[in-house]
């Protein structure tokens, strides 16, 4: 009998005395770390950003609404006062010590609906009046793109992230390997 029909069989009765699967098995007698299935909360938690990515170059209030409320200007205040306008998603890291993950229903396949929340750092671009636009590159908090965007504007990417609160809604397979649907559907500013 050669060596690898042996390991074959040691590891067929392996999984039949343990209940583990012929692979887990062929895998623990090779020395190979088992492997295991990722909880649900991890699951989410690592496909966060994918959904992240998918929503930038959107408009900030496609996501937060208006910030800052009615004191905005008609722009978005961010923070120190700066009002940027037009503002678009250029990037959000998500702080992962700051994830949290809730099941919200099991439905008849197995699957999950599932609510998250996260704290992140979103960093916009968009327009502000040139002056503020100076002011605010010569404190570091923005940097100018397009100096001369129009008569009284500049075009600007904030250099300092803005820190918020994400709010995702997912869909988990009912054997926890993978997301289904991951959505970004809304945030709020912490301050």
């Amino acid at each position: 009998m050669t060596k690898n029909r042996k390991n074959k069989q040691a590891a067929r009765a392996l999984g039949a005395a343990t209940g583990q699967s012929y692979t887990s098995a062929r895998r623990q007698l090779a020395g190979a770390p088992p492997y295991e299935i990722p909880s649900h909360d991890d699951l989410v938690a690592a496909n966060l950003s994918g959904a992240c990515e998918d929503r930038l170059g959107e408009e900030v209030t496609s996501v937060f609404g208006v910030l800052g409320g009615a004191g905005a200007g008609g722009g978005v205040l961010l923070l120190d006062g700066m009002r940027v306008a037009e503002a678009t998603i250029e990037r959000l890291e998500i702080n992962d010590a700051a994830v949290s993950v809730f099941e919200v229903e099991t439905f008849e396949g197995g699957a999950t609906a599932s609510n998250a929340q996260a704290e992140a750092e979103l960093f916009v671009q968009g327009v502000m009046a040139k002056g503020d636009a100076i002011a605010s590159e010569a404190s570091g908090l923005v940097e100018i793109i397009e100096p001369d965007l129009n008569r009284h504007d500049s075009l600007v990417a904030v250099v300092r992230g803005v820190p918020v609160e994400l709010d995702f809604e997912a869909v988990v397979t009912s054997d926890t390997e993978s997301v289904e649907d991951l959505r970004l559907v809304g945030g709020s500013l912490l301050l």
